[in-house]
Formats: C-alpha cells, sequence, structure tokens
C-alpha cells in the first residue's frame, strides 16, 4: 500500500509522477501517475512481470479537472494473492475508484507473478516524490506519503484519508513538514530522505 496528498498546479498538465518506488531500474518499477486526462493509473513491473490499473476515462469520474488545483488523497493497493486485474486498486479521498477496462484505462496484468518484496530487498530500492528516477517531475505539492508493506483494509483506508495512519506494517512515512534538506521518515525504519529541485511550502493543506 502507498498515499499522498497530492495537489496538482494544473489538474491535467501532462504525466504527473508523483509516486514512485524503484528498484533495479530496468526490472524493478512501481509508478503512481496523475495523467493528462485527469485520471489516475497505478503500474508495476518486477522482472517479467507488468501491471496497470486506471480510474476511468469519463467526466464525472476523473480524479483531476483542467485548471483544478487543490488537495486529493490517493492510496493504492497491489494484492500477490489475487491474479488480475482484482490484485491491483485506486482509493481517491479514502473511497476505492471503478477502474476503467480499455488500454490505459483500466487494470491488467499478473499481480499473482509479482513478488513485491524485491522492492524492499534490492539495496538500490529508492522512495520517490514527484519524480521517477529523476524524470517525469511532478508540477505541485504534496505531502503525508507513506508505505505500507500489506494491503490495507477499507477501515484502515479510513484512517489513513482522516489523518490517523495505522502503524503496524507502515515502512515510511515522511510528513513532508521538515522545512529543511533532508525529509525525516516518522516511522522508526530512519528512511529519511533528501529535497532536490524543490522548495518548501505551506504546512497546512491550503
Amino acid at each position: 500500500t502507498m498515499s499522498a496528498w497530492y495537489k496538482p498546479t494544473n489538474g491535467k498538465n501532462g504525466e504527473q509522477r508523483f509516486l514512485g518506488v524503484t528498484g533495479i531500474w530496468s526490472t524493478s518499477l512501481i509508478s503512481v501517475v496523475a495523467q493528462n486526462t485527469g485520471q489516475v493509473t497505478f503500474s508495476y513491473r518486477s522482472d517479467s512481470d507488468s501491471g496497470l490499473a486506471g480510474t476511468i476515462n469519463s467526466a464525472s469520474e476523473l480524479v483531476f479537472q483542467d485548471g483544478q488545483s487543490e488537495w486529493r488523497h490517493i492510496l493504492v493497493t497491489a494484492d500477490s494473492t489475487t491474479d488480475g486485474p482484482g490484485g491491483l486498486q485506486i482509493y481517491v479521498d479514502g473511497v476505492r475508484k471503478t477502474l476503467g477496462n480499455s488500454v490505459g484505462d483500466g487494470s491488467s496484468g499478473s499481480t499473482a507473478g509479482i513478488d513485491f518484496s524485491v522492492f524492499g530487498q534490492a539495496s538500490s530500492t529508492v522512495f520517490q516524490a514527484m519524480a521517477l528516477n529523476g524524470d517525469y517531475l511532478a508540477s505541485g505539492s504534496i505531502r503525508d506519503c507513506s508505505i505500507w508493506s500489506t494491503k490495507l483494509t477499507q477501515s484502515q483506508i479510513t484512517d489513513v484519508f482522516l489523518g490517523n495512519p495505522p502503524s503496524t506494517d507502515q515502512e515510511l512515512w515522511w510528513k513532508l513538514d521538515d522545512n529543511n534538506a533532508t525529509v525525516q521518515d516518522s516511522t522508526s525504519n530512519n528512511r529519511d530522505g533528501t529535497v532536490n529541485n524543490s522548495t518548501w511550502g505551506h504546512s497546512e493543506y491550503n
């Protein structure tokens, strides 16, 4: 499970990769993207396995609207025990979104074939916010980035949205209220980060 509060400068401003995890770049990748269509997609690649989930591309279902600049809470889950489209899910503001069923607009791939632990085992594993491997820079603001090693329940997902994230199995929590060059991990895992090409904004969601 990964989550963050994200506020784009413009809701439809190109491909905005605002959450990502890389292991060995050529073979291991997790990416959460605000698309220029207003959709949110969640994709992974691990060795030869890959998959994609995307919210529906229709006016009533878009996560971000053209010209929109407001906070939305995005959370994604992956379940390696569920094969096919059901293995990936996207939640917006605590609510599970219906996924589409066409290319780039739905869910595909086999999560049963993926070993998600590869991302935690690789010494080169990097968690990134507002970019992915130095590319696809996102334009906007981000807060409260978290990763859990388990798939959260709906009740736990609601708690995350309401500002009470469960600490059990929480691998990383960047509140992003540090206002210095180092991003502190608020878990006991000490996975601190470094700020690059970014500026600190207001401490509240505004």
